[in-house]
């Protein structure tokens, strides 16, 4: 049985049998016509068409919305953070080359360490004494030749490092890193070559 354009089901029309005297025909033909139009398929395309510019809309307005959001969050980082990374890295390191807390106090030299000082030196003491607006991470290796090295750093047994927080693991957190050469002066008067690497971040 076939529906019709309004959903209303009908028949084929066919012609009544003949009638024997006294009978009554049964059959009543479908009021509604059945009807099939070529048109069909393309209404149902055009109102494919029709919905496209509706679905441009909805992914400009998506698409407009997310750089929005970016937008707004990098200029939020950038509000944070302050003065620039890489300029806050140099100045400390500049400040360290020089604090009290590392130098040798017989010479007061830029960059000559003590190396007592580097043993026992902790990061709550820059932290007091420097009073950074950021998190430090600082080593310090001996690359001398000498058997008796003078290192600090995350190795076993070489103190651990000077910080005030751990390295982060998120790709999302700018780090600053860099590094100078700097000296060590032992007690007997021998000067060790030092590098002194440092991590920073807000």
């Amino acid at each position: 049985m076939q529906q019709g354009l309004a959903g209303v089901p009908c028949v084929k029309y066919r012609k009544p049998k003949r009638l024997m005297p006294g009978e009554r025909s049964l059959f009543r033909p479908c009021k509604t016509t059945c009807k099939t139009s070529s048109k069909t398929s393309s209404k149902a395309v055009a109102g494919f068409f029709e919905d496209i510019p509706a679905l441009l809309i909805v992914t400009i307005g998506i698409s407009v919305f997310i750089v929005s959001a970016l937008y707004i969050f990098n200029l939020y980082i950038e509000y944070h953070r302050g003065p620039d990374i890489v300029e806050d890295r140099e100045a400390f390191i500049h400040t360290l080359r020089t604090y009290e807390g590392l130098q040798y106090d017989k010479t007061k030299q830029d960059g000559m360490f003590d190396p007592n000082k580097i043993k026992v030196i902790m990061g709550e003491n820059i932290t007091r004494d420097l009073h950074p607006n950021f998190r430090f991470y600082i080593e310090i290796y001996d690359v001398s030749d000498s058997f008796e090295p003078v290192n600090r750093t995350r190795r076993p047994g070489e103190g651990g490092a000077i910080n005030n927080s751990e390295l982060p693991q998120s790709p999302l957190i700018e780090i600053a890193a860099g590094y100078t050469a700097v000296n060590i002066m032992m007690p007997l008067g021998d000067v060790h070559a030092a590098r002194m690497e440092v991590w920073i971040w807000y």
